[in-house]
């Protein structure tokens, strides 16, 4: 209530029947009086007493002017009311000429006529309303002042009827929480202090006295009869009791201010509109819930802090009336279950407290209105609110917007089908986020995949259980999206995504992604991802294509990924051994060497065994292993009488050494295998008794001679000539053409280092005087193999060029 001045307008109220008694008969008169005349007696206008200058003289007017009102009530005289109206708003308030202290004067006169008017001024109501509301927002502070003053002593006795005029009220109010006068801005307090106690005690019940009033602000609305003054619009459509609906439009309007105190202002609003509960505003969340979570990332702590709580009362009736309402679901005897029905019923009826059966039950039993049994939430709007924010990269936002989508995951599931495609492209990039946002990203992901198993499950074992109007998960959509995710820095946001694609492969049956797909060569190009994790489970996912309809896709798997070799040989040196370890995890390592070994001999596979051939000519080792595993053993054997031709250093040697631990291995078993047929591979041990030649006496050429020995009884098929040779689908020609190709690679390679070593070992050759005499030992490998260094001379004779005897190399010396 207001102090000082406020009590001259509330005396009134109370002021002794003598008194008024002794007003009402009295002659009011006034320096410039304007005369009434009524059907008993004649009276005048007081318009002076209310421009002075001086509060007391115009409060002592505004009390004549009460009298003159209570006059012309008993008169039933409304025209004349009317009349008194229409003076102080057009002579007082929207004058052009007029003075400040004559705004006061009218303020406080149309104050007195309403209380004046007392339980009878819903009929006037409108046209005493107005003017206040013009003056909210005048430039002049204390004129706004007065107007909220005005209008605090209108609202004492106008009350519930004020409903019909809440929006324009509340509208200028929602501007004065923000005025930059303090006097003002307290005044604005006390006068929403009141609206707000109306609104608690009568939104719900009261009904206007006025048969016809339907009475509202519009925010365009039309003029007056004084120019450029704003009046109140009707719709007939609209009862005089308060409406919430037309209430929220104003609410979303004023969401997305910025100003902390009209922030403030729109919270405490939201929160006792949320707590008369037949409002129902529950209903209206998903229009205000946008610029509720903008809050959140307000500078000010006391925003966030209101509108935090006020976002977690929300959530909370939001489960009371989910469970309240599958409570009853549950006693209906003739209830459809289905599958999200048996779900919620789980997650909710358990939950539900003590007091919130009891609540339930009691109602029943004397025959209540429940009212959160009538409540409906638009789930699917909500939650399209929810992931336009979690886009905000606030961690408040994301937080309560992750803990609301868990929430309603456990209420309303099926509204989540046709959103999962957007709520993975949100959720998964937040792996990478710290602190809780992180984990609840974490969480929600975890429960939505078991939703997800579970549908498709449903989908395929008995679809009738999802019930006859449910959606189907968009498959298409949900892969391209995580095809998207593969992009994204994030590791564990890319492992997600394929686990995700894996399980959507698993359980579709063959339905999505097939070699034919582009997606398929999507997932090849990710093969060459930095993380090891990522590679792996896209070898898992592209493994599961491979052995899908029967194994047919394995073959085309394997051509497309050798093709990746060959055109990349970085990928190569980088990843070919982690990527055929893996493949032989997920896949029988049998069929995938195999599979490699069919490609490599097949005659339309030429060209890209030919294209390897070519690449690998730079590494005799790497060379002769790819004969070996291509099973291209009679060229395998040729390549070693070129060995002979080029200087076997030590990294060739070493090389070999690890070839010799391949061998042994168990990729390479179906060749050993193939030494019990010497009649079908004689090549094969040609070749690797050349190895053998090749070894100095090491743990490695023990190795291999033991191997060998073992088939020694087999080997009266070493004399076989060469025609019986297993050529495969190779012909003489182009084996000779091949092993050209090698022998100049090789050359290009002596010459090089030839010319490197010229300059390098000149000096040495000149300065020792007996370079037979110097020889060093060092070991070179893990099974053994040691080298003397060579004396000069010697290096300077194995630089000549190849094919020429020992002595001729010295002549050129």
């Amino acid at each position: 209530m207001f102090s000082g001045k406020k009590l001259t307008f509330l005396h009134f109220i109370d002021i002794s029947v003598r008194e008024r008694l002794r007003y009402l008969h009295c002659s009011i008169r006034s320096p410039s009086p304007i005369i009434h005349n009524s059907p008993h007696r004649t009276y005048m206008f007081p318009v002076r007493g209310l421009c002075n200058k001086l509060y007391e003289k115009r409060k002592s007017t505004a009390y004549e002017v009460e009298q003159l009102i209570r006059i012309k009530l008993e008169d039933e005289d409304e025209e004349g009311i009317n009349e008194v109206i229409r003076q102080l708003s057009n002579d007082f308030i929207y004058s052009p000429s007029r003075s400040t202290y004559a705004a006061f004067g009218g303020l406080i006169g149309l104050a007195a006529v309403g209380i004046a008017l007392g339980f009878k001024i819903a009929t006037f109501l409108e046209s005493i309303l107005l003017p206040v509301l013009y003056c909210l927002n005048d430039t002049d502070s204390k004129i706004r002042y007065y107007a909220c003053e005005s209008l605090y002593n209108i609202g004492k006795v106008a009350k519930g009827e004020l409903f019909r005029f809440f929006n324009p009220i509340f509208d200028a109010l929602s501007k004065l929480s923000a005025d930059q006068e303090l006097t003002v801005k307290n005044g604005a307090e006390l006068l929403d202090r009141l609206i707000k106690d109306i609104v608690l005690q009568q939104a719900a019940t009261y009904i206007s006295c006025v048969d016809d009033q339907s009475s509202t602000h519009t925010y365009e609305p039309p003029v007056s009869e004084v120019q450029d003054v704003p009046v109140l619009g009707r719709e007939p459509t609209r009862s005089g009791t308060f409406s919430i609906a037309s209430v929220i439009p104003l609410f979303a309007e004023r969401i997305y201010v910025l100003n902390p105190n009209t922030r403030m202002f729109l919270v405490s609003w939201i929160q006792l509109l949320d707590s008369i509960p037949d409002l129902e505003f529950i209903t209206y969340v998903p229009t205000l819930l946008d610029g509720l979570l903008n809050y959140l990332n307000d500078p000010n702590e006391g925003v966030r802090v209101a509108t935090s709580n006020c976002l977690a009362n929300f959530l909370a009736e939001i489960q009371k009336v989910a469970k309240v309402k599958y409570y009853f679901f549950e006693k209906d005897e003739e209830r459809k279950p289905n599958y999200f029905e048996d779900l919620k019923k789980k997650v909710l009826l358990e939950s539900m407290s003590p007091e919130l059966i009891e609540y339930v039950e009691n109602s029943i039993r004397e025959g209540s209105y429940i009212l959160e049994a009538h409540v409906e939430v638009n789930y699917h709007k909500i939650l399209t609110v929810l992931l336009e924010r979690l886009k905000s990269g606030v961690p408040l936002i994301q937080i309560t917007v992750l803990s609301w989508m868990s929430e309603l995951l456990r209420i309303s599931p099926q509204d989540f089908i046709t959103l999962i495609p957007d709520i993975l492209r949100e959720v998964f990039p937040l792996f990478s986020s710290v602190g809780n946002v992180a984990q609840l990203a974490r969480d929600l992901a975890q429960n939505l995949a078991g939703f997800c198993t579970k549908i498709l499950d449903l989908e395929v074992s008995d679809p009738k259980a999802l019930g006859p109007e449910v959606d189907r998960i968009d498959l298409d959509a949900v892969i391209d999206v995580l095809k998207e995710l593969l992009t994204n820095e994030n590791e564990e946001t890319r492992v997600k995504s394929l686990e995700w694609i894996i399980m959507f492969k698993k359980k579709a049956n063959g339905k999505i992604i097939d070699v034919d797909d582009p997606a398929f060569k999507a997932f090849l190009r990710r093969l060459s991802d930095s993380s090891d994790l990522v590679v792996s489970k896209n070898l898992e996912l592209l493994s599961h294509i491979a052995i899908s309809q029967k194994g047919a896709n394995l073959k085309h798997f394997l051509k497309s990924l050798l093709s990746m070799f060959a055109e990349d040989r970085e990928f190569l040196d980088n990843r070919s051994a982690f990527i055929i370890r893996q493949l032989c995890v997920n896949i029988n390592g049998e069929k995938v060497y195999r599979g490699f070994a069919e490609i490599l001999e097949k005659e339309e596979d030429q060209s890209f065994f030919v294209c390897l051939y070519r690449a690998w000519c730079h590494n005799p080792v790497a060379l002769f292993s790819l004969c070996l595993i291509a099973q291209a053993y009679e060229l395998a054997a040729n390549l070693l009488t070129v060995f002979g031709e080029i200087e076997m250093n030590m990294q060739i040697l070493i090389q070999l050494d690890k070839l010799i631990q391949l061998i042994e291995s168990p990729v390479f078993t179906s060749m050993r295998l193939q030494l019990l047929e010497p009649d079908r591979y004689p090549s094969l041990i040609k070749a690797l008794y050349g190895v053998l030649m090749l070894l100095p006496q090491s743990s490695a050429f023990r190795t291999l001679r033991e191997r060998l020995q073992c088939v020694f009884p087999l080997r009266s098929g070493m004399s076989i000539s060469k025609d019986r040779f297993n050529r495969g689908n190779r012909d003489d020609q182009n084996s000779i053409e091949l092993l050209e190709c090698f022998r100049h690679t090789q050359n290009k390679h002596q010459i090089t280092i030839r010319e490197k070593n010229k300059g390098r070992l000149a000096l040495p050759v000149a300065l020792t005087p007996n370079p037979t005499a110097t020889t060093t030992s060092t070991p070179t490998s893990a099974s053994g193999i040691t080298t003397n260094t060579a004396p000069v001379s010697s290096i300077f004779a194995n630089l000549a060029p190849v094919g020429g005897s020992a002595v001729g190399r010295k002549k050129k010396l």
